[in-house]
């Protein structure tokens, strides 16, 4: 049994960045609750950055492994998102060394709000890859969620606590990065694991939602503490980012197990431009702008306008504008199948006037000549009427095959078959048989008539000259016939095409160039 060396190696890395975390958080904690906080606050900010900058390592030795693109893509952006984070724990470090000097402080949260930002980046970007063709959709479906949350968040934590805080420029910068960038990564993320991804990668966005989650609530108490001025270095929020770092940390080792590719979906609606969908397109706009109008009218008119009230006209107007996208993209989506669907009408009376021609002359092919001789003799019993079997061979074939070449032999099987459709009646059926030999029925024709018309295109074909080739060279071929009638007399035992081409092999025998009636064989 050979073992699998990288997967063991895999294992057991995935197996100490676990235990190590774990151990990571029984040190924190203790040295947070055994330590004065305000005599060990820079011993403290160090075990900070050391979780992180153990995440980062374990990040890009995970990105090192990855396979997948678009994800290897998006973890990278964490690892510069988690040294963004970095940074601000170094600067927050000199703050508190420098006495919290107020700009420092805004440096560090600028360096805190990057890697946010840099995290809704790398979500955004896997989920709205190239090639996806609903991306414009799902950009608006995100911007959809977010404004909600974003209305809420100002309607019952911002607004409130403005109303009783000064102001500052720390204020104005936290209050509008920490929750949209938060609440985006949350909307993005919920959008992935609900698509329609490969499993192991969906587990992937699954397990990301715990450290993303940790993230998130870590920084909205933040932001909610730092409005009310109740936050300070030290405090149980502290070991709160670390680990959220280091279990995405543990699931970028995972991740660089998928070795599969995610299935992109293929190429965009193609668009189709046309009168009637650009009036149907400036109706279905006129009906939305209209009712937007309307809209805005009922609410400028009877309601008040507070943060929840124009929120949600923005709200309408998003999902209004979304509805008329996508109504557009399916009435093109509705042409370009009416399109396919004839292409294949086209496609499907082609292969079956394939499947029932020869692929040379053009004729009917053997099988569709035996299911059309089987309807014909069916009718001619019921009707008490005639059926005429015609076989015809190209008497010598293989000489002209091998003395001009298969080129030749093709050009003379074409044009005996041209002569053969114009000189039997419009109701009659012509095929090639096999080989050199064809074939004719001739319904409600007796053999006396047949053997008539056959001694005529016998005497034609003797006549005519076939050219083989560009430099005019034409060679002369005979016939040998054999003739078969259905008729009465034999209904009941008759097979009537195997008697034509014992026919046309005595023809043969006699010489070549002759017309033979079954009747004449006994």
């Amino acid at each position: 049994m050979i073992i699998n060396q990288e997967k063991i190696k895999e294992n057991k890395t995935l197996i100490y960045a676990t235990v190590s975390l774990i151990l990571y958080m029984i040190i924190y904690y203790t040295v947070l609750n055994v330590l004065d906080n305000q005599e060990f606050v820079i011993f403290i900010n160090i075990i900070g950055i050391l979780g992180l900058v153990i995440s980062l390592l374990i990040i890009i030795y995970a990105i090192s492994r990855h396979t997948l693109k678009s994800l290897k893509s998006m973890w990278e952006l964490f690892a510069v998102g988690i040294f963004f984070n970095i940074l601000g724990d170094i600067v927050w470090t000199m703050s508190e060394v420098m006495n919290n000097l107020e700009s420092f402080l805004l440096i560090a949260d600028i360096l805190y709000s990057i890697q946010t930002i840099l995290f809704v980046v790398a979500i955004y970007k896997f989920a709205l890859r190239k090639g996806n063709p609903r991306r414009l959709i799902k950009s608006i479906d995100i911007i959809i969620g977010l404004l909600i949350m974003i209305i809420l968040e100002l309607k019952f934590i911002i607004i409130p606590i403005f109303t009783i805080n000064s102001n500052s420029g720390i204020l104005s910068y936290l209050s509008l990065i920490y929750p949209v960038a938060d609440l985006m990564m949350l909307i993005i993320l919920t959008m992935l694991v609900m698509s329609t991804l490969e499993k192991k990668v969906l587990n992937i966005f699954r397990l990301m939602f715990i450290p993303i989650i940790i993230n998130i609530v870590a920084n909205q108490v933040y932001f909610i503490e730092t409005l009310n001025n109740n936050y300070s270095s030290g405090s149980w929020l502290d070991p709160l980012w670390p680990m959220a770092t280091w279990l995405l940390a543990i699931i970028a080792i995972i991740s660089a197990e998928v070795k599969i590719t995610v299935s992109e979906n293929q190429k965009d609606f193609v668009d189709i431009t046309g009168v009637r969908q650009s009036i149907r397109n400036v109706i279905v706009i006129f009906v939305y702008v209209a009712f937007i109008l309307f809209g805005a009218y009922v609410f400028s008119r009877y309601l008040i306008i507070d943060v929840l009230s124009v929120g949600f006209l923005i709200i309408i107007t998003i999902l209004i504008i979304r509805d008329m996208y996508f109504s557009i993209r399916m009435g093109k989506l509705f042409e370009k199948i009416k399109v396919v669907n004839k292409d294949l009408e086209i496609l499907n009376v082609k292969l079956d006037v394939e499947s029932k021609t020869d692929y040379l002359t053009g004729l009917n092919n053997r099988r569709q000549i035996m299911k059309i001789f089987s309807h014909l003799k069916n009718h001619t019993i019921m009707e008490g009427s005639f059926l005429s079997v015609i076989m015809i061979d190209i008497d010598n074939f293989k000489n002209i095959n091998d003395r001009y070449g298969h080129e030749a032999g093709d050009k003379v099987l074409k044009r005996i078959s041209e002569l053969l459709l114009d000189n039997t009646r419009d109701n009659d059926y012509v095929g090639r048989f096999g080989g050199e030999e064809f074939i004719i029925l001739m319904p409600h024709c007796d053999e006396e008539k047949a053997f008539n018309i056959a001694e005529r295109i016998r005497m034609i074909i003797e006549k005519e000259l076939i050219v083989i080739d560009t430099s005019g060279l034409t060679v002369n071929v005979t016939i040998s016939v054999g003739i078969s009638c259905l008729d009465s007399k034999n209904y009941d035992n008759s097979d009537t095409i195997n008697e034509a081409d014992k026919a046309l092999y005595l023809a043969k025998d006699k010489g070549r160039n002759l017309v033979i009636k079954y009747m004449d064989t006994n």
